[in-house]
């Protein structure tokens, strides 16, 4: 039988394929260290519950062969990985030898504390109000600036609250800005603060000219000087909090304390100072003001803790917004479907525009397709709105050596295309979605072979789009930097003498990644942020772009059991596995059909044996032991809702957009991310309070500082 016969567990790839694809992913040994510390083992370490949902019962696998698997039959297997769900089962690896678990080491801290360090009080969870600032507190916050720069400074009351108000004369040369100390603002003492309970510090801006954000440490601050974190409207919220209407200039700042390349260089258990100077390289007056300064251990919300003028929202009205730093990008996988319907062409375009996409990857409707005028019209529909458009193929079998030739015709056809049409109707890139890690044997026996057909596919892919003049992205799994789950060895591969790590060669050999990084939380060791450090660093380092990819479609819940030792032709007791060959399958023609007709049930003790399997010839049993639980809301947003969404899609920006590899967030996909912000009020949007009080400034002060950046 051939290989490909055995991937059933993907449709094709120009009907919706990814669900199965996605769920397939659950089940792959580098996803699991990373879903067993936060999920699978309850507190008090025990394994999962032993149950299965009734409505998945007697579901049964695809047919493979062991053969697949580099084993003779279920006499040799030994050790495999089985993943329940009411959509079906999968199994990810099957072998003839049980691997040696890689258990990881316990979390301790580098350090202790420093006692000297002022400590927040009963050190609270939540948020950390920063204020209001004593008249009395001595070298709380002051100005800073060099000849013939002028710096202003005051600090204003406003209905309870505070602000500072910095006015910047910014000439051909010198610098000015404002420091604030955050140990006076938040215990009334100047010195040194205590923030690594905190993963934010947040506050809001009216900036008008550029400026720069700076935080020192204990050794900054010896130097009298500051930590350059980079332009401050790197760390605005990519998504306003206010409508159009609303729209006063306030802008949130979010400063992520933890998984940030520079803020990684300060010493977060003695911070000084928060210092925001005027860009010198704008020579013009620059006026900021900011306030409500806050410290965080959660996401802040986006609306500000003070009150503005009250303004009545216009209905779904999003042309005055501003888009994230970044606009996102999506996956369209149902390109037929809509070039047989040009009239949908312009309401989709403006959903996709109302939810800030800015590029798609669309999936090439095929070389046999008869209407290229009609996709060149489509093109030039998308560019007219601004919309990138990246030619978008993939299936896990194109990574045989079989099937190389078959990708090759893709860029061929793809290649006259391009060349038969005026630039607007082009596509602007390539994009391959193609997980080989889905074919029977590569966490087994054909991995080596699978990879190095791989590779020989995305080397020669990279050639082609590089004579086409297009970039190459690939979507790649977030877990390939990783040890394997069962045997701890990373991925190596070699190709052109050099043996590395499987996703840097990938990387190597394409323009940019979309880091298929589906995952729900932000930071914490499972988190989207750490999962992508291996990649951004990698492409930081050789001028690449990762794109971090984000689902936003329903998943099923999913249970992981393993199983061990040599099978048994009589049912154990308890939940079980059983591998047998149908009747009907038995009638067939050769023995490659004989080969392939092997599939799987899992049973529970009171499970009644159906007939395909009570009538089976050849059955065998394994008990199983349940290994790991998987939510879908761990990966997916689908059923978290749009604002637990926009919350990430805010964080992730703030957190990586001063990343030069960081190109960008995209969304899976298109339909997906439709239905789900359709149940939001008004998706990426949030409204906000009435004002009582005008702006009236009751004090202001003027202090040099010590702290000269």
């Amino acid at each position: 039988m051939k290989s490909d016969d055995v991937t059933l567990q993907y449709s094709p790839p120009d009907k919706a394929r990814k669900l199965p694809l996605l769920s397939c992913l659950l089940v792959l040994g580098g996803l699991l260290m990373h879903i067993t510390p936060a999920c699978a083992q309850p507190p008090d370490g025990n394994p999962p519950e032993n149950s299965l949902s009734r409505s998945s019962e007697n579901l049964q696998s695809p047919a493979f062969a062991f053969s697949a698997w580099g084993l003779k039959g279920p006499e040799d297997l030994r050790f495999g990985v089985i993943t329940q769900s009411d959509k079906g089962l999968y199994l990810s690896r099957l072998s003839d030898s049980v691997p040696q678990r890689i258990e990881s080491p316990p979390l301790t801290r580098s350090a202790p504390r420093n006692e000297s360090v002022k400590p927040l009080a009963n050190t609270p969870q939540g948020s950390f109000v920063l204020g209001p600032l004593s008249e009395t507190v001595p070298e709380a916050f002051g100005r800073f600036q060099k000849f013939p720069t002028a710096a202003d400074v005051s600090l204003q009351q406003i209905c309870g609250d505070q602000q500072f108000d910095l006015m910047v004369t910014q000439a051909e040369t010198g610098y000015g800005g404002v420091w604030v100390n955050l140990s006076a603002l938040a215990t009334g003492r100047t010195g040194f603060l205590d923030l690594r309970d905190y993963k934010y510090l947040g506050f809001w801006v009216q900036a008008q000219g550029p400026f720069r954000l700076k935080l020192a440490d204990r050794r900054w601050f010896e130097k009298e000087d500051a930590l350059d974190l980079g332009p401050l409207s790197h760390f605005y919220s990519p998504l306003p909090p206010l409508p159009s209407a609303l729209q006063t200039q306030w802008r949130q700042v979010i400063v992520p304390l933890a998984n940030h390349p520079q803020v990684e260089r300060l010493d977060r258990s003695a911070i000084a100072n928060l210092v925001l100077q005027a860009d010198p390289q704008t020579a013009r007056p620059q006026h900021l003001v900011f306030r409500a300064l806050q410290l965080h251990q959660s996401l802040p919300p986006a609306e500000p803790p003070f009150y503005l003028p009250a303004t009545p929202v216009a209905d779904a009205e999003f042309s005055g917004l501003q888009t994230p730093s970044q606009p996102f990008h999506t996956w369209v996988w149902n390109t037929e479907e809509l070039l047989a319907d040009p009239g949908a062409w312009s309401p989709w375009i403006a959903r996709l525009k109302r939810l800030y996409i800015g590029e798609i990857y669309l999936q090439w409707p095929g070389n046999a397709y008869a209407n290229p005028e009609v996709l060149a019209a489509f093109i030039q529909a998308l560019h007219t709105a601004e919309l990138r458009v990246h030619a978008l193929d993939g299936a896990p079998h194109f990574a045989e050596a079989v099937h190389h030739q078959a990708v090759f015709d893709t860029l061929d056809a793809l290649a006259r295309y391009q060349a038969s049409q005026p630039a607007i109707r082009r596509f602007d890139g390539v994009h391959f979605d193609i997980e080989p890690y889905l074919l029977p044997g590569f966490f087994g026996a054909r991995q080596r072979t699978l990879t190095h057909a791989y590779l020989q596919l995305v080397k020669a892919m990279y050639e082609r789009t590089q004579a086409l003049q297009l970039p190459l992205g690939l979507s790649l799994p977030f877990w390939l930097d990783m040890p394997d789950e069962f045997t701890g060895e990373a991925l190596i591969a070699e190709s052109e003498g050099q043996s590395a790590p499987l996703y840097e060669h990938l990387q190597r050999y394409s323009d940019y990644i979309a880091l298929m990084d589906y995952k729900t939380e932000l930071f914490g060791p499972a988190g989207i942020v750490k999962s992508a450090h291996n990649e951004l660093r990698f492409a930081q380092k050789h001028h690449k772009k990762v794109v971090i990819g984000l689902e936003t479609m329903d998943l099923p819940d999913e249970q992981l059991f393993v199983l061990k030792g040599a099978p048994d032709r009589e049912r154990p007791q308890g939940i079980s596995a059983v591998f047998y060959q149908r009747a009907d399958a038995l009638a067939g023609d050769g023995d490659s059909d004989l080969e392939a007709s092997w599939q799987v049930q899992v049973l529970t003790p009171d499970s009644v044996l159906d007939a395909n399997v009570s009538t089976a010839q050849s059955r065998w049993y394994w008990p199983l032991t349940p290994y790991a639980q998987v939510k879908s809301e761990q990966l997916s947003f689908a059923k978290k809702g749009p604002e637990a969404l926009t919350e990430i899609l805010q964080g992730a920006e703030n957190t990586l957009g001063q990343d030069p590899a960081f190109g960008g967030i995209a969304l899976h996909h298109s339909e997906s991310l439709f239905s789900l912000m359709a149940k939001a009020k008004d998706p990426f949007h949030f409204t906000s309070k009435g004002d009582p009080c005008g702006l009236t400034s009751v004090s202001a002060s003027n202090r040099s500082s010590k702290v000269i950046p």
